[in-house]
């Protein structure tokens, strides 16, 4: 038996458009943001979530609460959902992060070699951080609740990193209110990346 986990990305903000990092900053979804929402429930017409849990910060939570609506299904927040806590890097473009702490730090931030895990900008997390905390709460989800399909409303990074460790050298890129799958297999405490969906 297993259970179908359905994460998305949330729409498109103001700082996705001024290519700002936002972490914890708690931005909303523009205009083009609720519709990208919008289009993307209409994608899940064919899937029958029974629960979404979401990111508490706002972008998430607006996007996972117009999907919800339409499928008339409970939604939850977790803050482990969250995107990176960046830091001193929060609210900066990566022209501002490559001249304040150099391209080193940016490419290795961003890579997948699992050697970088441990990187982080100052007083952000690190991937290892945000894997642990991620993967504690889908854990918590799929072994202490009754349900067998269900939506994850996050953020880009941590859909990238989530995905790198759990399919080596997967290498994705996660455009707004993009959607993957991920199986868990109950007996066997088995994690499986299926892809993007749409």
């Amino acid at each position: 038996m297993k259970k179908e986990f359905f994460l998305f990305r949330h729409g498109q903000t103001q700082w996705n458009l001024e290519k700002r990092c936002q972490g914890h900053t708690d931005i909303p979804l523009n205009e083009t943001g609720l519709q990208e929402a919008r289009e993307m429930a209409g994608k899940f017409s064919g899937i029958k979530l029974e629960v979404i849990y979401s990111s508490d910060l706002k972008r998430a939570f607006q996007t996972a609460e117009i999907l919800s609506y339409e499928k008339r299904i409970p939604l939850l927040t977790s803050e482990k959902l969250r995107e990176f806590s960046l830091g001193e890097a929060e609210g900066k473009t990566k022209e501002d992060l490559i001249q304040n702490y150099g391209i080193e730090l940016w490419e290795n931030f961003l890579s997948i070699n699992r050697e970088k895990d441990d990187i982080s900008y100052p007083k952000g997390e690190s991937r290892s951080d945000v894997y642990k905390r991620t993967m504690k709460i889908l854990n918590t989800i799929s072994e202490e609740t009754k349900y067998t399909k269900i939506g994850i409303a996050t953020h880009g990074g941590t859909l990238r990193n989530l995905i790198s460790h759990l399919s080596v050298d997967e290498q994705i890129t996660t455009p707004n209110c993009s959607v993957f799958k991920l199986d868990y297999f109950i007996q066997e405490k088995r994690w499986e990346f299926r892809g993007q969906q749409f």
